[in-house]
């Protein structure tokens, strides 16, 4: 390695080269405290997760267990999971009304909001679209080996039925496909539909996509 030709001044007032410095041990030192400090605590995180989703065959973690990646893609086609009934009071529809900044008066305001067809304040769309994460939390198998999930958008969103403030909703998750990106990243595609407690119709209906990474390569 080449170092630049630079000078320093030293307590006795005299220059010397850089290099005569001996500066690569404190290069490595620096380096050291760089891998200490920022990246061993998540590479050591990441450790954790992986040990975690590997050995928690008995679902002591998810209310459905965890399973194989091949066996999860077996599922193709199949519903694969329902979860509880999640309560949205008026509380929860205030609070994503003040996050969101939708204060429209449907939501927030009983006594206007009586005078509409709804009869009462609704929740938001993107209120009970946001429960589908709980939900699938609740509802959906840990995937062995899966260091993390990230969700890639929708394919198709339909906000069927209002959901009334004191409603109960759950989710139905239908499980389209399971593709690979690499061997250790896989596009899941689920069909989503989130009931409301004593009525027909679902609040909405969705198409799901997810991205599934794992500590080291996967087939299915």
């Amino acid at each position: 390695m080449l170092l630049p030709a630079i000078r320093i001044k030293t307590a006795s007032d005299d220059y010397r080269p850089l290099e005569q410095m001996q500066l690569m041990p404190f290069l490595w030192r620096g380096l050291a405290v760089v891998r200490r400090s920022y990246w061993q605590p998540r590479l050591s995180a990441l450790r954790r997760v992986h040990a975690t989703c590997s050995s928690s065959k008995n679902g002591s973690h998810r209310m459905a267990g965890y399973i194989d990646l091949k066996d999860y893609a077996a599922r193709k086609g199949q519903a694969v999971g329902t979860s509880r009934w999640f309560e949205i009071d008026q509380k929860r529809i205030n609070e994503f009304a003040e996050v969101t900044e939708d204060r429209q008066f449907i939501h927030v305001d009983p006594e206007e909001a009586a005078k509409t067809p709804f009869r009462g304040t609704i929740a938001h769309g993107f209120l009970t679209l946001s429960m589908l994460l709980p939900m699938a939390v609740d509802a959906l198998p840990g995937i062995n080996g899966r260091i993390m999930s990230v969700n890639y958008g929708f394919d198709k969103i339909r906000f069927v039925t209002p959901v009334p403030s004191g409603s109960k909703i759950r989710a139905h998750f239908k499980l389209v496909d399971v593709t690979p990106r690499s061997p250790m990243e896989f596009l899941t595609r689920s069909e989503v539909s989130v009931e409301i407690q004593g009525i027909e119709k679902p609040a909405l209906i969705a198409e799901w996509l997810g991205i599934a990474h794992f500590a080291e390569p996967m087939e299915i």
